[in-house]
């Protein structure tokens, strides 16, 4: 987290994939590559008011020399990037982990076809889903639970979308490319 002194009142600043979930991460996706937008100002607001502790009138109210300021700071995201890579997720006392590393990740082709289908939606929720793909929940014996079923997928990504942050996922995020053929 940065933080930016305006004067009368600091700004603190996302500035690491280690402080945004993944929800956050669809929803700058999905502002950044909205066309509903008459102009960009409008759009640099959004974005702004989703990685900084400032209310849209906040924003509104600021000079052009304090908006041009937490701009630049706000698009510098993962671009200098400290974010510790990981392969355990703990929440509500389970535990997840990856079920393979980046070197030796692969998809199979109910899961290419789960990430492909949401992509065709135009939504970026795909990357909840990769998420729910990558990490499974640790029995007790020690094993990873391998059901990858769409039902079991879908409520993994509504926990790790909300809760997990996108340090989790960003390295297989290109990976993942060859199997969607998009540009990620």
């Amino acid at each position: 987290m940065k933080t930016v002194n305006l004067g009368t009142k600091d700004v603190q600043i996302k500035t690491s994939l280690d402080e945004v979930t993944i929800k956050n991460f669809e929803d700058l996706l999905t502002v950044s590559t909205s066309e509903n937008y008459e102009d960009e100002i409008e759009r640099r607001i959004d974005l702004i008011h989703m990685l900084t502790n400032l209310s849209i009138d906040d924003i509104e109210n600021l000079d052009l020399e304090d908006f041009k300021k937490i701009n630049s700071d706000v698009f510098m995201l993962g671009l200098e990037d400290g974010s510790t890579k990981k392969d355990i997720f703990e929440f509500e006392g389970k535990v997840y982990k990856t079920r393979n590393p980046i070197e030796t990740f692969k998809l199979n082709i109910r899961e290419i076809m789960l990430l492909k289908n949401q992509v065709k939606k135009g939504t970026v929720s795909y990357l909840s889903k990769l998420a729910a793909i990558i990490y499974s929940e640790v029995l007790e014996d020690g094993t990873l639970n391998k059901d990858g079923s769409p039902e079991v997928i879908d409520k993994k990504a509504d926990i790790f979308g909300d809760n997990m942050t996108m340090n989790y996922i960003s390295e297989y995020l290109l990976s993942i490319s060859k199997y969607l053929n998009v540009n990620i």
